[in-house]
């Protein structure tokens, strides 16, 4: 059985925690406002304390989010396919902690400002319900940040889900 062009961009914005209670239609017409990017292996995606203009799903390859210490790099995770990424620092209009750095050639869905604020003023249910689900992961972020291992700290850390 194949799929239509809809079906796929459909499953595509389900396929995201942040939006994957929305109705077909609204899932649609997101999933129309986003466009296709390449970055080869290398490329710099986000920079490290730059203002968020857009947010990001990788369709295929792999990225990695940095954090500059010092002279070097440190490597904080890897974004695989489908996550979402850059979505906390867009809605918080706030600097990136990390820089995205494509470690192989990637397929990056972007939608900029503009295109998400007018699908959110469209439909006002979805933008309340994902600021619920933003204001979730931010505690649950919170409760990573304040974990320490010199303080042994390590009750409830198998609870958290670590969001990047």
């Amino acid at each position: 059985m194949s799929l239509t062009v809809q079906e796929i961009l459909i499953r595509m914005i389900k396929n995201i925690p942040l939006f994957e209670w929305i109705s077909d239609e609204e899932a649609l017409q997101l999933a129309q406002k986003f466009k296709l990017s390449y970055y080869p292996k290398g490329s710099l995606i986000i920079r490290e304390g730059s203002i968020p203009k857009k947010i990001y799903i990788l369709k295929n390859g792999r990225l990695e989010a940095r954090k500059a210490h010092w002279l070097s790099n440190i490597k904080l995770g890897e974004i695989k396919p489908w996550e979402i990424f850059w979505e906390m620092s867009f809605f918080k209009n706030q600097p990136a902690v990390a820089s995205v750095v494509s470690s192989e050639d990637s397929d990056v869905w972007e939608i900029d400002r503009d295109a998400f604020k007018s699908f959110l003023d469209a439909y006002p249910n979805v933008k309340e319900k994902a600021l619920e689900v933003m204001k979730k992961r931010e505690e649950i972020n919170k409760k990573i940040i304040s974990f320490s291992p010199d303080k042994n700290n390590f009750e409830n850390l198998e609870e958290i889900d670590i969001v990047i």
